[in-house]
């Protein structure tokens, strides 16, 4: 059974894509795009670097992504004054009026969703902070594994 917890994890995430782009009819924005636009509201001038660090996103994804949003209109990227190669990111008034549609979205899928389970609102709870500990799990072991690679790795102690 535990080997298919990724399986459902995994089809539980792409369903409620689905339902974000059907109910946002946006195209510009993409999923990484919904999460840093939610991200954004709760930390405007967050650097890109640690955007992406936070929401376990590839660099160059997230720098992709958040340039595309901000042709879009939905951010500003401006460059940080004490360290110009990185960019700090704003919501603008478009991005910040997406927000709460964002939210609304989310709720209805996820009320949805539970309503169509015997859970009570306990053990929701309690599920959501057992999948908050995995997720953060394997944050911490991936990390672990790539700093381990990198300090192993011929490449890195010929060039030190």
């Amino acid at each position: 059974m535990i080997t298919l917890m990724g399986k459902y994890i995994s089809i539980l995430h792409r369903q409620e894509q689905k339902y974000l782009g059907r109910i946002l009819q946006t195209d510009a924005l993409g999923i990484s795009g919904v999460n840093f636009l939610l991200y954004l509201a709760r930390n405007e001038g967050v650097s890109q670097k640690r955007l992406c660090e936070t929401l376990a996103i590839d660099e160059a994804l997230g720098t992709r992504s958040l340039k595309k949003l901000a042709e879009e209109g939905f951010l500003e990227r401006k460059r940080d004054e004490t360290d110009l190669r990185s960019y700090a990111l704003f919501l603008t008034p478009k991005g910040k009026k997406l927000v709460p549609e964002i939210r609304h979205a989310i709720e209805s899928w996820w009320s949805e969703m539970m309503q169509r389970l015997p859970f009570d609102e306990t053990e929701a709870l309690r599920l959501m902070a057992q999948l908050e500990q995995m997720a953060n799990a394997a944050l911490q072991i991936n990390r672990q594994r790539e700093q381990k690679k990198e300090r192993t790795s011929p490449y890195a102690s010929s060039h030190q």
